[in-house]
């Protein structure tokens, strides 16, 4: 079970991760 939310809270930070990083992406082309 603690290793269900492990994975779980994993999954979460790598979708932040990645949503972060296309955020900042999509910033810097819409900027210039």
């Amino acid at each position: 079970m603690l290793s269900f939310m492990l994975v779980i809270v994993a999954v979460c930070i790598v979708l932040l991760l990645i949503g972060c990083c296309y955020h900042f992406a999509f910033w810097d082309v819409s900027g210039q």
